[in-house]
């Protein structure tokens, strides 16, 4: 097809339309077959990016839900799993022991530990509001 333009231009000729349809008639099948190929591969290409999207939704979800099965932010925590987030939340403090015990005491009670080992309390309704007689935070 190019050759019949440069053939065209240089000459000064003008290309009609019988000498296109010769021209394009004797291009090679396999020309014809790549480009078939080429849509069926793109096809493909979009089937399999809809598939990958699919999965990565999928995946979000159950790492989603995991998350809130393991207790961050709020979720219900298995008692046996308080001396693990009590041991992480009270590790940058000085006093540990009291911080532990306080802190197991809140797990058990509200089987909730707040992320990070200081603040973030509003992750755990329960472990934020439950006081004291003086009405301090009974949870570190």
């Amino acid at each position: 097809m190019n050759s019949l333009l440069a053939n065209a231009s240089s000459t000064g000729t003008a290309i009609n339309k019988e000498s296109l349809l010769l021209h394009c008639s004797t291009l090679p099948k396999s020309v014809a077959a790549a480009t078939w190929s080429s849509k069926a591969t793109m096809a493909r290409f979009h089937f399999l990016s809809l598939l990958l999207m699919l999965m990565l939704s999928l995946a979000q979800a159950f790492l989603s839900s995991l998350s809130n099965a393991q207790g961050y932010y709020g979720s219900q925590l298995y008692p046996s799993e308080c001396g693990e987030r009590c041991s992480y939340r009270c590790s940058a403090t000085h006093h540990r022991r009291p911080c532990m015990f306080f802190c197991q005491k809140c797990c058990a009670m509200c089987l909730c530990v707040p992320p990070g080992t200081y603040g973030n309390r509003e992750y755990c309704p329960c472990y934020n509001n439950w006081k004291n007689k003086a009405g301090r935070s009974n949870c570190p």
